[in-house]
Formats: structure tokens, sequence, C-alpha cells
């Protein structure tokens, strides 16, 4: 699969975790805006399988990006250390464990297993629900750029109206019809233009992917992108 065009779109999630320790301050702070909205929903639902209630959840999460920046911890998040989901969630691990004992006498946070304290088998479990949510939010960045592109290129109401057939559930020859006469196009061509659409969806996903790791071969790729599908499933 080519992604040349792809991997342009944006800085690589790496590259934006190197500029959050940047001395200038606005390009920190933008690093760490990007970082926050694309990995916010998955911790702070991490820290809510944790015991937390919502506001502890959102201060924890609050908190844990502030001391990234504010001491320069993301310099240690260098590519060498693999995945980048699996940085955060091990440090915003660590912070949490440092949460639950500072707060030790809350009877809501009851984890009494060290430094590990995940049961990664529980599919109810904190670490499945930082998957689940992480999937989410690449499915949507996702789908957000490719709805970007069409706008630049003019074509919002085409994407807008295709859109629906960009799901696992594809629509039926009826749907296909209807969009296609709402369109003014063939038939034919809509199923043509839909192929395109799915096919640039899936160059976007595996390049939003491969930014995240260390050893973005085509195979580690596709093995994240497995996990991201289960995680949906």
């Amino acid at each position: 699969m080519s992604t040349s065009h792809a991997h342009a779109f944006r800085p690589t999630r790496w590259t934006l975790v190197a500029r959050a320790t940047q001395d200038d301050a606005p390009a920190a702070r933008a690093a760490l805006d990007e970082l926050c909205r694309l990995y916010w929903p998955p911790l702070f639902s991490f820290a809510r399988r944790w015991g937390l209630n919502e506001a502890e959840a959102e201060d924890a999460t609050q908190s844990y990006f502030a001391e990234l920046l504010r001491n320069d911890k993301f310099a240690i998040a260098d590519a060498g250390r693999g995945k980048l989901r699996s940085f955060l969630l091990h440090s915003f691990t660590k912070r949490l464990i440092n949460f639950r004992d500072r707060d030790h006498h809350r009877d809501n946070i009851s984890l009494d297993q060290g430094e590990t304290p995940i049961d990664v088998a529980d599919p109810h479990g904190p670490e499945h629900e930082f998957t689940r949510q992480w999937a989410l939010t690449t499915m949507e960045n996702v789908m957000r750029h490719l709805a970007d592109e069409h706008v630049q290129n003019g074509k919002e109401g085409f994407f807008t109206a295709c859109q629906p057939l960009l799901g696992i559930d594809a629509a039926g020859n009826e749907d296909y019809a209807d969009i296609a006469k709402k369109l003014g196009i063939k038939e034919g061509a809509l199923r043509v233009a839909t192929h395109r659409l799915r096919r640039r969806f899936r160059e976007i996903l595996f390049a939003t992917i491969a930014e995240t790791l260390d050893n973005p071969t085509e195979a580690n790729v596709r093995a994240e992108i497995g996990v991201l599908m289960d995680s949906l499933a």
C-alpha cells in the first residue's frame, strides 16, 4: 500500500511528542493540545475503569498531560520505546498508582496489585477500555481527515452523501440507487467512487497507525490495525 500522500497530512505522533518538549512555548502548546485531543478520551476512560469517579478521572488526566509538559517527561518518550499508546498507558498507570497511594484511604479505589494493576484478559477491564477508546478516537480522526480532504476539494456534499457507505454494514443496492439519484450520477459511478473512498480511508488509517510505531513495517502496522479492529468488534 502506498502511504506517501497519507503520511504528509500531519506530523507524526512521535514528532508531536518531541515538539512538546521544545523551548518554543507556542509549538509545545500546540503539540500538547493535539496529543490531548487524540489521547484524552482513552486515558480518561482508563481512569474511570480504575474506579475513579468522573471528576477524579478528569483531574488525573488533565494533570497528567500538564505534568508531562512541565517536567519534560516527553523527552524520554522516544521512538525506541515502541508504541506511543503503550508508553502513554504505562506512564499514566504509574500516575494512577501514585494517585491511589496518595489517597489510599478511599474505599472506591481498591487496587492492591502493585505496578501492573491490570487484568489484560478482562474484556471489561481498564486496558481493554483504553484500547477501545483509542480505536474509536483513531477512527474518528481518520474520518475527520477524509472529510477535510473533500471539503478542501469542494466535494463536501459528495462525502456527506457517501459517508454512510463507508461502514462495515455498507448500504445495499437500494441505498446506492437513492444516493446516486441525489447526487445526479449513475449507480455504477457511485460504486466506483465509493470504492476509491474506502481505499483512501484505509490509506489514512494505515498512515495514522504507522506514525505511532517505532518500527512501522507493513506487518507491524497491520497487526496494530488488527488490535484496533478487534477492540471495536
